[in-house]
């Protein structure tokens, strides 16, 4: 009994990596189709691919006229005698061949890279990944937020910048705290210019109310009705009514409606009746002022000595009603002040988003100058000018793979320059670069044959590192076209240029190859390709 292990693979695709089938005697068939013993979600492998064979003495591997071929160990094999520990390529997916023991998801390989006696230490990791399951919850109300927000929340901005440039994420950001900082901010001003405006409204109505009140208070008193006036007070701008009434809401003044009831607007009739009712039952009442749906209105009271009782008394009231839309902002000259505000937000957003991104550049943009320079043979003291402690551990991982090219003075050939450098020279902190970079990097040498590959590359590509070591990387890749694609950029990419890119599409997945060559000019002596998922 055998068992095949999945061991590489599509992330998003079926089987999972770790997945493991037990293989008995017979025939064991590998390939898209559902009715397979195994079944390979990818368009990169036919409906059959292969089938193994096993009698109790051995076992095979067959390919059944797969398009894109079966590979183990990384060579082309139409039929090979297969034993445990060796590995088949089928599309993009790796299977491990092992004995009849239990299958264990194999563990993660160790990319580092052992520095010869004498070199520098490994750098420290680069980051420290605070989202560990692992990570104890911090007891301290502050730092159980922090560990909550890392653990569920930063994820999603990490899946964003996996899918987009960094700087769009951070602009898209800082576009956001923009918009909502100024929704915020404008929200509560132009609610509280409403307020002012309707404030200054009542103290108009109250103003009016007062004014017509002690206009007619004579009048009242001496109970000649003919001689109220309210004035011209009617023809202000955004008067409803001004009116002169008895506590039982007959209108007195104007004259065109003496006799009738107050009744228009219902909002300022209904405040009307609940002041005459407060005013029968204490006499000092005062007058009122109020909003009551799109009405301000106020409530003034005509008080008239009574000789009787030797106090003053309500005989009359005037009622002033104004219409409130006044006192609101139109949505349209809202909008303007929003977009002139977010215009100038945007503006100065701009160019606090253009230093942000230059400020955080810079020492990315130093580190490559100085590993041009230390490459060249000369003498560099390997530290960063500005203050950006994230990236130290960066810098000292770069300078412990520099420190490892040999100097001119040490081997007569400079680097970079002079009678030129070997693949030797530079294949052990382009090894060192290689294995700790976030994307897929191959290192090949003069003869384009392989140095290193790290896990990312062999993801993408299919292309096993331990098969493919000293080999050519054409003659290794199971796909022709990223086989010529290989030896075009080499012949395209010199020393001292910024290398040759093309676009491949990896299982329908478009990455830009790009191909940098190191040595002297004209006589390269390293391929660095490096695998760049391409923004969709």
């Amino acid at each position: 009994m055998y068992r095949l292990t999945v061991i590489s693979g599509p992330s998003n695709a079926q089987p999972a990596r770790g997945s493991s089938y037990a293989v008995g005697s017979g025939t064991f068939s590998i390939g898209r189709h559902s009715q397979n013993q195994i079944v390979l979600e990818s368009g990169n492998v036919s409906k059959r691919h292969c089938v193994l064979v096993v009698d109790n003495t051995k076992i095979a591997v067959e390919d059944q006229g797969s398009s894109n071929g079966t590979f183990v160990n990384g060579k082309l094999s139409a039929k090979r005698e297969i034993r445990p520990g060796d590995r088949i390529s089928v599309g993009e997916f790796v299977l491990e061949l092992s004995d009849g023991l239990p299958a264990v998801a194999p563990p993660r390989p160790n990319l580092s890279v052992v520095p010869p006696p004498g070199a520098a230490a490994p750098a420290a990791p680069l980051f420290v990944d605070s989202t560990h399951e692992d990570a104890p919850m911090p007891k301290d109300p502050l730092g159980k937020l922090k560990y909550h927000f890392d653990r569920y929340v930063l994820p999603y901005f990490f899946g964003f910048n996996e899918r987009y440039e960094w700087r769009i994420v951070i602009g898209s950001l800082f576009g956001l705290y923009l918009a909502l900082n100024l929704f915020i901010s404008l929200s509560p001003l132009m609610d509280e210019q409403q307020r002012a405006v309707e404030r200054e409204m009542m103290l108009r109505a109250q103003s009016i109310a007062r004014e017509v009140a002690d206009r007619n208070t004579a009048a009242v008193a001496a109970k000649a009705d003919s001689k109220l006036d309210v004035g011209t007070f009617t023809r202000g701008v955004g008067v409803q009514t001004v009116a002169v009434t008895d506590l039982d809401l007959r209108v007195l003044a104007p004259a065109g409606r003496a006799g009738t009831y107050f009744q228009n607007p219902p909002e300022a009739a209904n405040i009307a009746a609940a002041k005459a009712k407060r005013f029968r039952l204490n006499p000092s009442e005062g007058g009122a002022v109020g909003k009551a749906g799109d009405t301000i209105v106020a409530v003034e009271p005509i008080q008239v000595l009574n000789p009787a009782l030797g106090r003053n008394e309500p005989r009359a009231m005037v009622v002033v009603a104004l219409d409130a839309t006044l006192s609101q902002v139109e949505g349209g000259e809202l909008l303007m002040v929003y977009a002139h505000t977010l215009v100038l937000s945007i503006v100065i957003g701009l160019f606090v988003f253009y230093l942000i991104y230059r400020i955080t550049l810079r020492p990315f943009q130093e580190m490559n100058r100085k590993v041009d320079q230390v490459l060249r043979g000369e003498h560099v003291d390997f530290k960063p000018s500005v203050y950006f402690s994230e990236i130290d551990p960066l810098w000292d991982l770069v300078d412990s793979a520099l420190k490892r090219v040999p100097r001119a003075e040490e081997t007569g050939n400079g680097v970079g320059g002079g009678k030129g450098i070997t693949s030797g020279d530079l294949a052990g902190p382009l090894r060192t670069i290689a294995m700790n970079a976030k994307q897929g990097v191959a290192v090949l040498d003069e003869e384009r044959k392989v140095i290193c590959l790290n896990a990312i590359f062999e993801e993408v590509t299919g292309v096993r590192n331990d098969s493919s070591e000293g080999q050519p990387l054409a003659s290794v890749s199971r796909d022709q076209a990223f086989s010529s694609l290989v030896g075009d950029l080499c012949d395209r990419a010199a020393p001292g240029t910024e290398g040759a890119s093309e676009e491949f599409d990896f299982a329908g997945i478009v990455f830009v190859v790009h191909v940098v060559a190191f040595g002297t000019f004209g006589d390269p002596k390293c391929f660095v390709f490096n695998l760049i998922r391409k923004e969709e």
